[in-house]
């Protein structure tokens, strides 16, 4: 029974991979950058971020450099990705697994094409899709998704959910579509085995 369920679930993960969401109401982008985790860069292209516990970071892009303020994991993991987008959903609670199996090395950043969410509503959507890590309900949410979606040259049409990954601020990979949870463990493991 179990391993029938778990082949039924690596399918639709996988029919979620392959087909992914379009979000084409807005022109949106996306970039590639460097974490500093002991000195941000200076004038540069600085984003406030912030969830619903109001628990703020700044988020600053400089030169092919990305700083995260106050986030000493040196895999940061941008999770873009709507509400109304059933593969993106789709992925919330592996995301929330893996930050929870990984809470050394890796930190999840989901940000919301659509930030016009209330926090209590997102606060709901969390709680019903498991996600358990940091999303973003900030203004700036597409501004920072343009540098991103920018850097990895996607179209202004671009689909999502687009899972882009960084080791200490250098661009690693970016997932177009709904990425399976062995698929992103794998690329977790691989960064972490570099560093040794």
């Amino acid at each position: 029974m179990k391993s029938r369920l778990f082949l039924m679930t690596a399918i639709l993960l996988y029919i979620f991979y392959i087909t992914g969401c379009e979000d084409k109401s807005k022109s949106k982008a996306v970039a590639n950058k460097k974490l500093s985790v002991t000195t941000p860069p200076k004038n540069r292209s600085s984003f406030l971020i912030r969830d619903i516990d109001n628990r703020k970071t700044v988020v600053k892009f400089d030169e092919g450099l990305v700083y995260v303020k106050r986030v000493i994991q040196p895999i940061i993991i941008f999770y873009i990705f709507s509400a109304n987008c059933a593969p993106c959903r789709g992925v919330l609670p592996y995301l929330s697994m893996l930050q929870r199996q990984e809470r050394n090395s890796i930190f999840v950043i989901g940000l919301l094409t659509d930030s016009s969410m209330s926090d209590r509503d997102l606060r709901e959507f969390m709680k019903r899709y498991d996600a358990t890590f940091f999303i973003s309900n900030s203004k700036d949410n597409d501004k920072i998704i343009n540098k991103i979606v920018k850097e990895f040259s996607l179209p202004q049409n671009f689909p999502i959910p687009i899972t882009a990954i960084y080791n200490r601020g250098e661009r690693v990979i970016d997932i177009e579509g709904a990425a399976p949870y062995e698929m992103i463990k794998s690329i977790i493991d691989d960064i972490k085995k570099e560093e040794r």
